[in-house]
């Protein structure tokens, strides 16, 4: 396996799915992470090449990516699969086949952020395929940005789902209300990434709520226990604390979380999400 060793199909893969992004989808810059999985947990990829019987796989070769997994090996021969296990997908379709015995063999990859499987004929066909991932995960993102909520199955995890809010809870040190703005991210992201669109945007009006209440009290403010997002927004901006055009986001926010609590739950988008978790980022990235 001397052309294995030579390469490193990883690293082809991630410079290809780099160069499309860069030529072809410059316009979603902001959402580069979010689109484009791969981007956000590259470094904590790893590969492994595994050699199949064609006769039984109709491939020879698949090159399994996955997050937070240490192949051993980078090279795997399952060429002589397990009888028990082969029995369970011997009726997939082509495919399908070489995925679903790997995860039946490794139960692990089934629940990764990442999981891809490239199937070939030949052991080094696999760099190109970074290309087509790309255009394939931004048709995926783009696709679930439409789509209405209840059309989900909210047991599976999606990978263009995903808040990335570890820096925000990092940034954010007030005591007092650290753990409850952690936990109250912690579990906005559980729903986000199960496209639970209504309670996320609930937990993150929370949260929003919590860093207020904290600029609030760091700057010596009184609120009188109300903690309505418009009237800590303008409590804020009569003292020059925030400016006029942040104060209008929060009264956005403030009227976004209002419909929330009238709305069925096929009608939040994934966008309302973003709208508070960008305020939440704001505020924090300018006064945190």
């Amino acid at each position: 396996m001397k052309d294995i060793e030579e390469i490193n199909p990883l690293e082809q893969y991630i410079d290809n799915y780099k160069k499309i992004i860069q030529r072809k989808y410059s316009h979603i810059k902001e959402h580069h992470k979010e689109a484009f999985p791969l981007l956000k947990f590259e470094g904590y990829l790893d590969y492994c090449l595994f050699k199949f019987d064609e006769d039984l796989f109709y491939q020879t070769y698949a090159m399994v990516i996955v997050d937070n997994y240490n192949f051993q090996n980078h090279f795997l021969d399952l060429s002589s699969p397990d009888d028990k296990l082969y029995s369970q997908v011997v009726d997939d379709f082509d495919f399908e086949k070489i995925e679903n015995y790997l995860i039946l063999k490794y139960p692990d990859f089934k629940d990764k952020k990442i999981f891809i499987v490239e199937t070939s004929y030949f052991n080094t066909m696999f760099g190109d395929r970074g290309k087509s991932q790309a255009d394939k995960d931004y048709q995926n993102w783009k696709n679930e940005n439409k789509a209405r909520v209840d059309s989900y199955d909210h047991d599976v995890t999606s990978p263009y789902s995903h808040l990335d809010y570890e820096g925000l809870v990092r940034n954010f040190n007030i005591e007092g209300f650290n753990e409850d703005f952690k936990y109250q991210m912690e579990q906005a992201e559980e729903c986000y990434k199960r496209r639970l669109y209504l309670p996320a945007a609930t937990t993150l009006s929370v949260a929003l709520e919590t860093v207020l209440i904290a600029l609030c009290k760091r700057e010596n403010i009184k609120i009188d226990n109300n903690t309505m997002l418009n009237y800590l927004g303008e409590e804020l901006r009569s003292r020059n604390v925030i400016n006029y055009r942040l104060a209008k986001r929060i009264d956005i926010t403030y009227s976004l979380r209002n419909s929330l609590a009238h709305s069925n739950k096929g009608e939040v988008a994934k966008a309302d999400c973003e709208i508070i978790l960008n305020c939440i980022r704001t505020i924090i990235d300018n006064h945190f």
